[in-house]
């Protein structure tokens, strides 16, 4: 991450289960009203996805300060839902992304900007934000 921050560029991390505190206060943090946000729908497959994102502002360094240099200061926070049209059944998921981008107060899409580190979940394959902000 550090190396990806001192080249210039952009980058989004997923927070998960095996960092614990970063992952409550990110929890926490997402309960905040949020800076900027989008909503994304996508019908296919048998499935109806809404997709919510919402973005704040983080200090992670205040955790630990391993992550100082990380540059990560922004929080996107993903709400999934999707509705089986099979099934007739609903999921929800929340899943909490870091982020290094610093144009946050500009309001700008950022999807076109970021790159995305690998992970297991399919969340990272889906635009981060549109166009339609709330």
């Amino acid at each position: 991450m550090t190396q990806v921050e001192q080249a210039g560029d952009c980058y989004m991390i997923q927070v998960k289960e095996n960092k614990p505190k970063l992952l409550e206060h990110c929890r926490h943090v997402g309960k905040q009203f949020p800076l900027a946000g989008a909503v994304n729908y996508d019908a296919s497959h048998g499935f109806v996805c809404t997709r919510k994102a919402q973005l704040q502002v983080i200090n992670i360094a205040d955790i630990d300060s391993r992550w100082e240099k990380s540059g990560l200061q922004t929080l996107v926070v993903m709400n999934r839902e999707t509705f089986n049209k099979s099934t007739h059944t609903v999921s929800n998921e929340t899943a909490y992304y870091l982020s290094n981008y610093q144009k946050l107060n500009s309001y700008f899409p950022i999807q076109n900007e970021l790159k995305i580190l690998p992970s297991k979940s399919s969340e990272v394959n889906v635009p981060v934000i549109s166009d339609k902000w709330f």
